[in-house]
């Protein structure tokens, strides 16, 4: 870190009262372990869907009776529903924990940038760069994306959770479907 960046940081830093400095520390904990805690959530129940799912088809594909009676099919196709219901319902809550969670860490930029911190805004500023958007002028920062950018390759996470959540919704609506065209004799 240069002279310049550390007198910087100094009158950064002084400038703030002990007791903001504290309060924005905490604010900052409590924002990062809120929105470390959805992610946690968000992938849990995308596992328990994805392993509920897999064993509900190997279940439900694999204990059909000889001779199948209507309520057989009703059953499986009830099933089957419900499932697609739980699918989507998941994914509507898992993009409202996904903005609650880029709120979150948008609060922790903001801190970090109060604080002359950097560990998520170099991320922040690294994703800026490669879209072609303004990123602070900082000697720090400019070094860091120069060193980067290269390497840095951007994933979108919740276009990925919802790509799982189509999924699930496409394989259930295909079980669905092949439990009433076998009701209605077609297969």
């Amino acid at each position: 870190m240069s002279n310049q960046e550390v007198n910087e940081k100094d009158s950064a830093t002084s400038t703030l009262s002990d007791t903001r400095v504290q309060a924005l520390l905490k604010e900052y904990d409590l924002s990062k372990n809120n929105a470390d805690h959805l992610e946690d959530i968000i992938w849990s129940t995308a596992a328990v869907l994805v392993t509920g799912s897999i064993a509900g088809l190997a279940l439900l594909g694999g204990t059909l009776p000889a001779s199948p009676s209507l309520y057989d099919y009703f059953l499986r196709a009830a099933i089957g529903a419900l499932s697609i219901v739980l699918v989507y319902w998941w994914k509507k809550m898992a993009s409202v924990w996904y903005f609650v969670q880029s709120m979150l860490y948008y609060r922790v930029v903001e801190i970090e940038e109060e604080l002359d911190l950097f560990s998520e805004s170099y991320i922040s500023y690294i994703d800026k760069a490669v879209r072609g958007e303004e990123y602070p002028n900082r000697p720090g920062v400019n070094r860091m994306i120069f060193a980067m950018k290269d390497q840095y390759k951007p994933l979108n996470v919740p276009s990925t959770v919802d790509r799982i959540g189509w999924v699930l919704v496409i394989v259930w609506l295909i079980f669905l479907a092949s439990q009433v065209l076998a009701m209605l004799g077609w297969i």
